[in-house]
């Protein structure tokens, strides 16, 4: 996790410099290598590393996020940021299910990072954000994506529509953040919200093999679970928005986090 610290600031400038696509495609495949050579390390500092230079390179999934984001139009948003999580918790129960077989690390560890490449035949299909190629100046190519997406949705791009590219050409920095006070609060409140939810995210899925007699079962568990709650995360935002369910969410479950340990153990509270 300090890895993906240090890589999405890593990659999210590349991607706002040189493209979602890039950033995308350079990540994974630094992401395959040191996840194959952690599978063949001889001291746990050499693999420490290697796994350390894997979270940098998986930064670029902030690229992926923007990217899915940015293909489609402000209204279906939120249905693309909330069914990412899908992806996450079907990946979770294969993991589990995978590990169940393979009980040699190595084998599942080298087995799980050369699955990767198989995201590189999507390369047919995906295109580049035209969001940032218009905010670069390529309009042409620009056009190019939407009319390709248009003909994918079964519509017809308009001739007379022309893009242009917007007047402000100044590129935006991290330093712009801490120039205004309004937009550093609401950074740092996002920051906050996900630092927390990580947190307790991790820390319950690393928790789950104790749910149950096996370990295997307790972690494809929690990844089903998250299923029908991304479903249900995405009535919510359509119906009430983003800040309501997020302050309700993160209540509801720090509530339950706490309530964990009023639950009696060998017949006596924890606390």
């Amino acid at each position: 996790m300090l890895g993906v610290l240090f890589g999405a600031l890593l990659y999210g400038s590349i991607s706002d410099r040189y493209g979602r696509l890039k950033a995308i495609y350079i990540g994974l495949a630094f992401t395959i290598i040191a996840g194959c050579a952690s599978s063949v390390a001889t001291s746990v500092y050499m693999y420490a590393f290697l796994r350390l230079l894997v979270g940098i390179n998986l930064g670029c999934s902030i690229a992926l996020y923007v990217l899915s984001v940015e293909i489609v139009g402000a209204t279906e948003r939120h249905i693309m940021s909330v069914l990412g999580s899908v992806g996450f918790a079907i990946g979770i129960i294969v993991y589990a299910a995978l590990g169940y077989f393979i009980r040699n690390w190595r084998i599942l560890s080298m087995l799980t990072s050369a699955s990767g490449f198989t995201f590189y035949a999507f390369h047919l299909v995906l295109v580049e954000s035209p969001r940032w190629l218009l905010s670069h100046g390529h309009t042409a190519r620009a056009e190019k994506v939407l009319r390709k997406i248009a003909l994918g949705n079964g519509k017809h791009y308009p001739a007379h529509v022309s893009l242009k590219r917007p007047v402000s050409t100044k590129q935006a920095t991290l330093l712009d953040v801490y120039g205004n006070a309004l937009l550093l609060r609401w950074t740092l409140i996002q920051v906050y919200s996900w630092c927390v939810n990580s947190t307790v995210y991790y820390g319950l899925t690393l928790a789950a093999g104790d749910l149950v007699s096996s370990l295997y079962m307790g972690i494809a568990l929690s990844g089903v679970i998250e299923i029908p709650a991304v479903v249900f995360t995405l009535y919510l935002v359509k119906r009430f928005g983003r800040r309501l369910p997020l302050c309700l969410c993160m209540l509801l479950g720090g509530t339950s986090c706490i309530a964990i340990y009023l639950i009696p153990v060998t017949g006596e509270p924890c606390i």
